[in-house]
Protein backbone atom coordinates (compact mmCIF):
# COMPACT_ATOMS: atom_id res chain seq x y z
CA UNK A 1 0.00 0.00 0.00
CA UNK A 2 0.80 3.66 -0.24
CA UNK A 3 0.99 5.84 2.85
CA UNK A 4 -0.73 9.20 2.69
CA UNK A 5 -0.14 12.03 5.12
CA UNK A 6 -2.23 15.15 5.39
CA UNK A 7 -0.15 17.86 7.01
CA UNK A 8 -2.33 20.87 7.61
CA UNK A 9 0.09 23.47 8.92
CA UNK A 10 -1.87 24.79 11.90
CA UNK A 11 -1.26 21.54 13.80
CA UNK A 12 2.43 22.48 13.79
CA UNK A 13 1.98 26.15 14.70
CA UNK A 14 3.44 26.77 18.19
CA UNK A 15 0.38 28.74 19.33
CA UNK A 16 -2.11 26.05 18.34
CA UNK A 17 0.15 23.35 19.80
CA UNK A 18 0.17 25.31 23.07
CA UNK A 19 -3.65 25.34 23.13
CA UNK A 20 -3.70 21.57 22.51
CA UNK A 21 -1.17 21.04 25.30
CA UNK A 22 -3.26 23.17 27.69
CA UNK A 23 -6.28 20.98 26.93
CA UNK A 24 -4.31 17.77 27.45
CA UNK A 25 -2.78 19.06 30.69
CA UNK A 26 -6.25 20.12 31.90
CA UNK A 27 -5.08 23.70 32.40
CA UNK A 28 -8.28 25.08 30.87
CA UNK A 29 -10.91 22.72 32.26
CA UNK A 30 -13.24 20.54 30.23
CA UNK A 31 -13.59 21.37 26.57
CA UNK A 32 -17.22 22.18 25.83
CA UNK A 33 -17.12 24.52 22.82
CA UNK A 34 -14.38 25.25 20.30
CA UNK A 35 -14.73 28.50 18.33
CA UNK A 36 -12.60 29.23 15.29
CA UNK A 37 -12.74 32.24 13.00
CA UNK A 38 -10.70 32.93 9.86
CA UNK A 39 -10.58 35.90 7.54
CA UNK A 40 -8.75 36.75 4.36
CA UNK A 41 -7.69 40.37 3.86
CA UNK A 42 -9.34 40.42 0.42
CA UNK A 43 -11.10 37.97 -1.89
CA UNK A 44 -8.91 35.76 -4.08
CA UNK A 45 -9.07 36.09 -7.90
CA UNK A 46 -12.03 34.49 -9.69
CA UNK A 47 -9.62 32.04 -11.35
CA UNK A 48 -8.49 30.78 -7.94
CA UNK A 49 -12.04 30.23 -6.71
CA UNK A 50 -13.27 28.55 -9.90
CA UNK A 51 -12.41 24.86 -9.72
CA UNK A 52 -10.83 25.21 -6.28
CA UNK A 53 -13.51 23.31 -4.40
CA UNK A 54 -15.01 26.30 -2.65
CA UNK A 55 -14.63 28.04 0.67
CA UNK A 56 -15.03 24.83 2.69
CA UNK A 57 -12.25 23.02 0.79
CA UNK A 58 -9.71 25.83 0.54
CA UNK A 59 -10.34 27.95 3.64
CA UNK A 60 -12.61 26.38 6.28
CA UNK A 61 -10.71 23.09 6.00
CA UNK A 62 -7.98 24.54 8.23
CA UNK A 63 -10.42 25.50 10.97
CA UNK A 64 -12.33 22.21 10.67
CA UNK A 65 -9.07 20.28 11.00
CA UNK A 66 -8.07 22.38 14.01
CA UNK A 67 -11.41 21.65 15.68
CA UNK A 68 -10.74 17.90 15.16
CA UNK A 69 -7.22 18.33 16.54
CA UNK A 70 -8.44 20.14 19.65
CA UNK A 71 -11.48 17.90 20.21
CA UNK A 72 -9.35 14.78 19.81
CA UNK A 73 -12.03 12.96 17.82
CA UNK A 74 -13.67 12.80 14.41
CA UNK A 75 -16.98 14.65 14.07
CA UNK A 76 -20.30 12.85 13.98
CA UNK A 77 -22.38 15.77 12.69
CA UNK A 78 -21.59 18.85 10.62
CA UNK A 79 -23.98 21.58 9.52
CA UNK A 80 -22.43 23.92 6.96
CA UNK A 81 -23.99 26.93 5.26
CA UNK A 82 -22.63 29.62 3.00
CA UNK A 83 -23.56 32.79 1.19
CA UNK A 84 -22.08 35.44 -1.07
CA UNK A 85 -21.71 39.00 0.24
CA UNK A 86 -18.30 40.24 -0.90
CA UNK A 87 -17.43 39.12 -4.44
CA UNK A 88 -20.63 38.96 -6.48
CA UNK A 89 -18.69 37.70 -9.53
CA UNK A 90 -18.47 34.21 -7.99
CA UNK A 91 -22.25 33.81 -7.69
CA UNK A 92 -22.23 32.20 -11.16
CA UNK A 93 -20.11 29.30 -9.88
CA UNK A 94 -21.48 25.94 -8.73
CA UNK A 95 -21.81 24.60 -5.19
CA UNK A 96 -19.72 26.10 -2.44
CA UNK A 97 -17.50 27.90 -4.95
CA UNK A 98 -20.19 30.61 -5.02
CA UNK A 99 -19.77 31.35 -1.29
CA UNK A 100 -17.40 33.93 0.18
CA UNK A 101 -18.83 33.68 3.70
CA UNK A 102 -19.56 30.44 5.55
CA UNK A 103 -20.34 28.92 8.93
CA UNK A 104 -20.08 25.38 10.29
CA UNK A 105 -21.44 23.79 13.45
CA UNK A 106 -19.71 20.53 14.37
CA UNK A 107 -20.59 17.90 16.98
CA UNK A 108 -18.14 15.32 18.30
CA UNK A 109 -18.89 11.95 19.99
CA UNK A 110 -17.61 13.24 23.34
CA UNK A 111 -20.23 16.03 23.29
CA UNK A 112 -17.80 18.78 22.35
CA UNK A 113 -19.18 21.25 19.83
CA UNK A 114 -17.30 23.51 17.44
CA UNK A 115 -18.33 26.66 15.63
CA UNK A 116 -16.36 27.82 12.61
CA UNK A 117 -16.91 30.98 10.62
CA UNK A 118 -14.91 32.10 7.62
CA UNK A 119 -15.05 35.07 5.27
CA UNK A 120 -12.95 36.01 2.25
CA UNK A 121 -12.61 39.66 3.24
CA UNK A 122 -11.81 41.61 6.36
CA UNK A 123 -10.91 45.25 6.81
CA UNK A 124 -8.34 44.30 9.47
CA UNK A 125 -6.62 41.51 7.45
CA UNK A 126 -6.10 38.02 8.80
Amino acid sequence: GVKLMTGLQRRFDPNFRRVKQAIQDEEVGDTIMIKLCSRDPSPPPFEYVKGGGGIFADMAVHDLDMSRFLAGEDPIDILAIGSCHIDKSIEVLEGSEKFDTASCIVRYPNGVQAMVDVCRQSSYGY
